[in-house]
């Protein structure tokens, strides 16, 4: 038995009623205090997913080769990127978040929330997503940011015309993902 403190005395005479209404009053509380809760909830993860549009501390795979080497393609690059980023191709920056970390050793039950590309090379995208991971298949779940390098898996692109196709085809596939 848990002991519950009513918000008004009930006298004998109406104790019916009164118990009733102070258990409205009760479950009333009770709901502003969960909402105020899960309000303070979305607002963490809000703040925690905002992180990965942030391009500090990204720390670059060894392999990673910079647009700078190549005429050209840090515009080529830098345009790709912000496309990329709009809203309409979110479905697929999630599924190959998603798949790169199916190919890593990271994967598990997770859940990919939120993803952009932080930068992109020559060669790779490296993606930064906010994850749920579900450890144990609990319901409890951790809001986490992660940082996955995606590689086009065709080299180095030296040109904007066979960047733009690896690109083209990356995005294809996660189309057949998602």
């Amino acid at each position: 038995m848990v002991p519950v403190t009513f918000v008004n005395d009930c006298e004998y005479e109406g104790m019916e009623e009164c118990v009733l209404d102070n258990l409205f009053q009760l479950d009333v509380e009770a709901q502003c205090i969960i909402s105020d809760e899960e309000v303070a909830v979305e607002e963490e993860e809000e703040a925690i997913l905002n992180e990965i549009f942030s391009t500090e501390n990204i720390h670059f795979p060894l392999w990673w080769t910079s647009a700078q080497l190549f005429p050209g393609m840090v515009e080529e690059c830098d345009t790709v990127l912000k496309l990329l980023n709009s809203d309409e191709f979110q479905t697929e920056i999630i599924s190959l978040a998603l798949r790169g970390l199916q190919l890593s050793d990271y994967w598990r039950n997770i859940e990919v929330k939120k993803a952009t590309v932080a930068a992109i090379g020559p060669s790779v995208f490296f993606l930064r997503a906010g994850v749920k991971d579900y450890e144990n298949n609990s319901d409890d779940s951790i809001l986490k940011i992660v940082d996955i390098p995606y590689s086009f898996n065709s080299g180095v692109m030296e040109d904007s015309k066979s960047f733009r196709s690896a690109v083209l085809n990356c995005i294809a596939s996660a189309s057949d993902i998602s």
